[in-house]
């Protein structure tokens, strides 16, 4: 694998940390913002009471969060060092 390859592959994975971190604080901020309505909203639609309702919003933050940190940004991170390290290794190798 190429120092090319590795660096397209992490570009792909940072924006797609980027947008999951884009879609947590979008939903962050209509939990905080829109915190009445957004309860009665959906303890009316999934017939449960509003303190599970804030339960659950919050329990779908951290999976996100986690779900991001391991699917997108470690990968990421170590596509990074690999395409530094293979880069080292090409220019010595060159001269």
């Amino acid at each position: 694998m190429n120092r090319n390859t590795l660096r397209s592959l992490s570009s792909v994975f940072g924006v797609c940390f980027l947008v999951c971190a884009g879609m947590q604080l979008f939903a962050l901020a209509m939990i905080l913002l829109l915190d009445d309505i957004a309860l009665s909203w959906h303890a009316r639609l999934f017939s449960i009471p509003p303190d599970e309702v804030r339960v659950a919003a919050y329990y779908f933050l951290t999976l996100m969060k986690t779900l991001g940190l391991t699917l997108f940004l470690t990968p990421w991170a170590a596509l990074r060092i690999m395409a530094a390290r293979l880069g080292n290794t090409d220019e010595g190798a060159s001269a």
